[in-house]
């Protein structure tokens, strides 16, 4: 369950992230991005805040939001047993670098590539 909502999370990050992008080249997009952007943000020059501390507010406020699409979105279970894997694996590496054994170092080599993948996976969270 919690996997299909972190893709189907992605899957409407992503969307959202190429209409953005693509978007803005498109001019009544552009005016229209414009003026929701306005009725979201425009009210906050009138508040008689200096630009730092609208600065400061808007930064807080993305700083919470990315916090909390993180924490509902990382599958927290999977970097820990991943991490784990690595440490152990750097530990066997260096046992076996220092026993001088190749058969043991290319094994675990063969394994390491393996792991870089589920890295991957892991750079995606």
């Amino acid at each position: 369950m919690k996997q299909s909502m972190s893709s189907s999370l992605d899957r409407a990050a992503l969307i959202a992230g190429i209409l953005l992008f693509f978007g803005v080249m498109v001019e009544d997009y552009r005016s229209l991005l414009g003026q929701v952007m306005n009725h979201l943000l425009g009210w906050l020059p009138q508040t008689g805040l200096s630009f730092p501390v609208i600065l400061f507010i808007l930064a807080a406020i993305t700083g919470l939001y990315a916090s909390l699409v993180q924490k509902y979105t990382m599958d927290w279970e999977f970097m820990r047993r991943q991490q784990e894997k690595m440490r152990a694996l750097q530990s066997n590496m260096r046992a076996a670098q220092l026993a001088g054994d190749q058969a043991k170092i290319q094994s675990l080599q063969t394994e390491q590539m393996k792991m870089v993948s589920e890295q991957g996976k892991m750079m995606q969270m």
